[in-house]
């Protein structure tokens, strides 16, 4: 199965004063496969996780997050730079991993910015990347909370058959803490309660 989502590529101006922050667009949007295997994927268990009340953890010191990870489910860690964790669902009759969920850590340190990101500058690049892409249509979007902080998430999906929700925050030192929820569009429902728990749970430490 082949999932696609959308990143933003981008670059802060050289010139970022405090009251005015510029976003350079690099290649403005492109798109790149979510990370749905690996050659030896986990699995969501003792072995893989630490155990917490019965609940599996999956703890990462690097980042400094812990997310409770879904029973059942395929594990993998850092499968790129910014994806700390990633998990796929039980294989359906039909053969296929109809639904994964992944977190992201977007780090800013290291681009000499003048100015910190506010969740306003992310928030608006996470929009307009997904507007201005003719493949992917904005179901919804609006605020929540993600690990006890202002979040803000969108509900869309792209013209292959795929539906996602991505919810995003920042944290501390300057870093965005971002989950995704993907599947197959028939199977949204049906994994949903799952993806939202995976959310709910995560934690910035």
């Amino acid at each position: 199965m082949s999932i696609y989502r959308l990143k933003t590529r981008f670059r802060f101006s050289c010139h970022i004063t405090i009251s005015l922050c510029v976003f350079s667009l690099l290649s403005t949007v492109i798109i790149y496969h979510l990370p749905i295997a690996t050659a030896q994927p986990l699995q969501c268990t003792k072995q893989s996780v630490t155990a917490t009340n019965g609940t599996l953890v999956y703890h990462d010191s690097t980042y400094g997050l812990q997310v409770q990870c879904p029973t059942g489910w395929e594990i993998s860690g850092h499968i790129t730079p910014d994806n700390v964790v990633a998990f796929r669902s039980p294989i359906e009759k039909s053969g296929i991993h109809a639904a994964g969920i992944a977190v992201y850590v977007h780090d800013f340190h290291g681009l000499n910015l003048k100015k910190n990101v506010t969740l306003e500058d992310y928030s608006n690049i996470q929009i307009k990347s997904l507007k201005i892409n003719q493949s992917f249509q904005i179901i919804k979007n609006g605020s929540q909370n993600l690990a006890n902080k202002t979040a803000y998430y969108a509900t869309f999906k792209d013209n292959r058959g795929s539906k996602y929700y991505e919810v995003w925050t920042l944290g501390h030192n300057n870093k965005a803490y971002v989950i995704i929820y993907y599947v197959k569009e028939p199977y949204f429902n049906k994994y949903w309660n799952i993806a939202e728990h995976i959310v709910n749970s995560l934690r910035v430490l």
